[in-house]
């Protein structure tokens, strides 16, 4: 867009500038740029000071004013230093004096050209990093798994969302606690020492135990790695509660256990064969049946051969 009241000036600058197939509109007041720049986009102004209905400053205001964000640049034959610097602090992107080189004039509006492009690309990716980073946290804080982030004192730097609900403490609570603080079953130093192996090699696995802010306790694996983030130290951590499965193996251990219990006091013969008579397993009453001090040596041979003469028809 050229605003100067001189329409030889105008049809110059519109031949140097439009050279390169660009889009001229050209406007010879203020209030006529202004309506121009309502209705359609604008990316550089040629803007001249000294307007017949207002200033080349009052038009950067109306401008600023209005939201608009084209590149202003000033062509002007004011050769005074401080309308110089009062349009530059207004906004404008450059102040060129009349009567003006038509290369360097070319040369200015090409770069303002180069500098809206790259202004451009970098909102662009900086909006494509915002995407990502909250789709990247929206999968964090949906995680199956509990996801936090430490730093190398212990302290909590991030807490997923599962993390919270498992753990009971709000996202502000956490900022105050260490994992000593969740974990009543190791000393600091303990914990500590823990950190310092993961430091050492990297990452690491371990099975521990952590206190709810209501008092539960939960069994958890735990798979942590080191990061360097903006030069800062912090261990991604992973958390898997495997309370319920812990339960169940202890369970189903102590079940084993009453079983072998059982089978062992029981006074007769109890055995275990495959399909070919082979001896898996047998008990105390069995093993003094065949003479025998313990499961190993008969463990792997056939059984029946291994029973006296007078127990073998009871042991069929």
């Amino acid at each position: 867009l050229i605003v100067d009241d001189d329409p030889m000036v105008r049809r110059a600058l519109a031949d140097l500038v439009g050279s390169s197939g660009r889009r001229v509109t050209q406007c010879g007041s203020g209030a006529q740029a202004i309506a121009v720049m309502a209705r359609e986009p604008v990316d550089i102004v040629l803007l001249d000071l000294n307007l017949p209905d207002m200033t080349g400053l009052e038009i950067m205001r109306r401008i600023r004013e209005s939201k608009l964000d084209p590149t202003v640049i000033v062509v002007s034959g004011d050769d005074r230093i401080d309308s110089a610097i009062a349009t530059l602090k207004s906004g404008a992107h450059e102040y060129v004096r009349k009567p003006f080189e038509p290369v360097a004039l070319v040369r200015c509006v090409e770069n303002a050209i180069e500098a809206r492009r790259l202004a451009w690309e970098n909102t662009v990716m900086r909006m494509r990093l915002e995407h990502s980073e909250r789709l990247h946290r929206y999968f964090v804080d949906n995680s199956p798994d509990f996801i936090f982030a430490l730093d190398p004192q212990g302290r909590f730097r991030f807490v997923n969302d599962r993390v919270v609900a498992m753990l009971g403490y709000t996202r502000e609570e956490f900022g105050k606690l260490r994992l000593s603080d969740t974990d009543p079953f190791q000393r600091p130093e303990e914990i500590q020492a823990s950190i310092k192996k993961v430091l050492d090699k990297g990452s690491g696995e371990l099975d521990v135990k952590h206190k709810t802010k209501a008092g539960a306790i939960r069994d958890v694996h735990v798979i942590t790695r080191l990061l360097v983030l903006s030069g800062r130290t912090v261990f991604h951590t992973i958390w898997r509660d495997v309370t319920e499965r812990t339960r169940a193996e202890e369970a189903l251990r102590a079940s084993g256990n009453f079983l072998q219990t059982i089978i062992e006091t029981e006074p007769e013969c109890v055995k275990l064969l495959d399909a070919d008579g082979t001896l898996i397993m047998m008990n105390r009453a069995g093993l003094t049946m065949i003479e025998a001090e313990s499961v190993d040596q008969v463990q792997g041979k056939s059984a029946y051969p291994l029973v006296a003469a007078e127990y073998r028809e009871a042991f069929k």
